[in-house]
């Protein structure tokens, strides 16, 4: 995958406010355009958080993703997926893993 969303202009304002959604996820973080943009946190109702970068709504830049089970993934996202370098890690199996997702 490569690009990267548009740019935006320099009169365009973030805001940063706590919003909880209708299927109990929030997001507490910055928002442009009525979309997560900047930093932020997403918390989904399962427990599973995603701190670091969004754009346009998307996770992408860098960021720490955890899930309930002590999995966890800290690096690069785009397009709301793991990609470039990171490292993978889940502590019930003692296993670490580094990893190019490009």
């Amino acid at each position: 995958m490569t690009g990267s969303p548009p740019a935006r202009s320099a009169s365009e304002r973030l805001v940063h406010e706590l919003k909880v959604f209708p299927n109990h996820n929030t997001y507490n973080g910055s928002w442009l355009d009525g979309r997560c943009h900047g930093d932020g946190l997403y918390t989904w109702s399962d427990g599973t958080e995603y701190a670091g970068e969004f754009r346009e709504g998307l996770m992408w830049g860098q960021g720490e993703k955890r899930w309930p089970s002590g999995r966890r993934y800290c690096g690069e996202w785009a397009h709301d997926m793991m990609w470039g370098n990171g490292e993978m890690s889940r502590p019930q199996r003692q296993l670490f893993m580094q990893c190019d997702l490009s």
